[in-house]
C-alpha cells in the first residue's frame, strides 16, 4: 500500500492549462475603440475548471497537469483559496500541478450584454518536452489507484499528441482507476483510433454535440435521432455517455438505457456560459460517485451547468440555487 496522504476520490489532469480573462464590452464592435470592464481573470483549464466545481459541491479532487513556470504560483493560491471559500464540508481542491519552462496561454472572453454574445480569443502558450510527460506520468502513476476517478479534459499543448494521451489514460486504466474523459474533435477522433475505448472501455465521456467527431457519427448529428445515435456510439466506449446541447440539455446514454434532459433557464439570468460544459461534467462525476440513479446523474449535471450560467466566473456557482433548478429539470427514459 502507498504511504502519504489519502488520495481524493478524484484526480483532474489539465494537459494545457489556461489563465481565464472575461471582459464585458458593450456595444462591441471589430475596428473601433470601445470601452471594456474586465469582469475577471482566473487560473483555468478543463481539468482545473472541474477541481473548483468539485469543491463547490463539497468533493475534493487533486488537480494535475502542466502551467508555465511562472503561473505556477497563481494557479495554487486559486486552487487553495476558492476550495476554502466555497467548499461546503470537507471539500479542497489541492494542487499538484507540475510547472514547466514557458507561460500559460490566456483565453479572452469578451461578453456583448447588449447583443447577448460571447466571443472567444485563444493564445497558444507553452511547449512540453519528453522529460516533462515523463514526470506527468510518474505523477499519475502515483495519484490512480481503484476506484480514483481520473478526468482528462480540454487540449493539448504543443510538443503532445494523441499517443500520449492515450498512453496516460492506459496507464490509470491499468491502475484500476476510472477514466473520464472530455475532449473535442480532432483529438477524439485521434485518441479513439489510439487508445481503441471498444476495446477497453472507460467510465465517462462527455462532449458537446457540435463537437462529435466522425468516428461516432459519420457525419452531423443535428437532430434528435442522430443525437441519440451517437449517444449510444459513445456508450459502447465507455459506461457513462453524456452529449450536452447547450441550452436544449443533454442527452445521456448508459448501458442500454437512453434519457433526454433539459433545464429552462430565464435567458435573462444568464450572465456567462464559458465553463458550463466543465461544471456540468464535475456534477455528473460527483453524482455517479455518490451512486444516484441515471436521472439523477443527469439532473445533477443540467442543475450545476445552469447555476454556473448565472455566474461570471468560469467554475463558480451558487450551490444554494441547484437544489431549485434540480426541481425545474424535465428527464425522460427514450429508450
Amino acid at each position: 500500500m502507498r504511504s502519504g496522504r489519502a488520495i481524493p476520490g478524484v484526480v483532474t489532469v489539465s494537459l494545457n492549462t489556461a489563465i481565464d480573462r472575461v471582459f464585458e464590452v458593450p456595444g462591441l464592435e471589430v475596428g473601433r475603440h470601445v470601452s471594456a470592464a474586465e469582469v475577471s481573470r482566473s487560473p483555468a483549464g478543463k481539468g482545473i475548471n472541474v477541481s473548483l466545481a468539485l469543491a463547490g459541491l463539497g468533493r475534493a479532487s487533486i488537480a494535475t497537469g502542466f502551467v508555465g513556470e511562472r503561473e505556477l504560483g497563481v494557479f495554487e493560491r486559486h486552487l487553495a483559496e476558492a476550495g476554502l471559500s466555497n467548499a461546503p464540508g470537507p471539500g479542497r481542491a489541492a494542487s499538484q500541478l507540475l510547472s514547466v519552462r514557458g507561460s500559460t496561454r490566456e483565453n479572452l472572453t469578451l461578453l456583448d450584454p447588449d447583443r447577448g454574445t460571447d466571443t472567444h480569443l485563444r493564445t497558444t502558450g507553452f511547449e512540453v518536452g519528453e522529460a516533462d510527460k515523463a514526470r506527468l506520468a510518474g505523477k499519475l502513476g502515483l495519484l490512480a489507484r481503484a476506484g480514483t476517478a481520473v478526468v482528462f479534459g480540454g487540449s493539448l499543448p504543443p510538443g503532445m499528441g494523441a499517443a500520449d494521451l492515450a498512453d496516460y489514460t492506459s496507464l490509470v486504466r491499468g491502475a484500476g482507476a476510472l477514466v473520464a474523459i472530455d475532449i473535442g474533435p480532432p483529438m477524439l477522433d485521434a485518441w479513439i483510433a489510439q487508445h481503441d475505448p471498444l476495446r477497453e472501455p472507460v467510465w465517462l465521456v462527455r462532449i458537446n454535440s457540435d463537437e462529435l467527431p466522425d468516428s461516432v457519427i459519420g457525419g452531423a448529428a443535428d437532430d434528435r435521432d442522430g443525437i441519440v445515435s451517437a449517444a449510444r456510439k459513445l456508450s459502447e466506449m465507455s459506461q457513462w455517455a453524456v452529449v450536452s446541447l447547450g441550452e436544449e440539455g443533454a442527452v445521456m446514454a448508459r448501458g442500454g438505457g437512453v434519457w433526454r434532459g433539459r433545464l429552462p433557464v430565464d435567458q435573462r439570468k444568464v450572465v456567462s456560459t464559458v465553463g458550463c460544459g466543465d461544471c456540468m461534467h464535475a456534477g455528473l462525476i460527483d453524482a455517479i460517485l455518490s451512486g444516484v440513479e441515471p436521472e439523477q446523474v443527469l439532473t445533477r449535471g443540467l442543475s450545476v451547468a445552469a447555476a454556473k450560467a448565472m455566474c461570471a466566473q468560469a467554475a463558480m456557482f451558487d450551490r444554494d440555487t441547484i437544489g431549485g433548478l434540480a426541481q425545474q429539470a424535465i428527464v425522460e427514459s427514450i429508450a
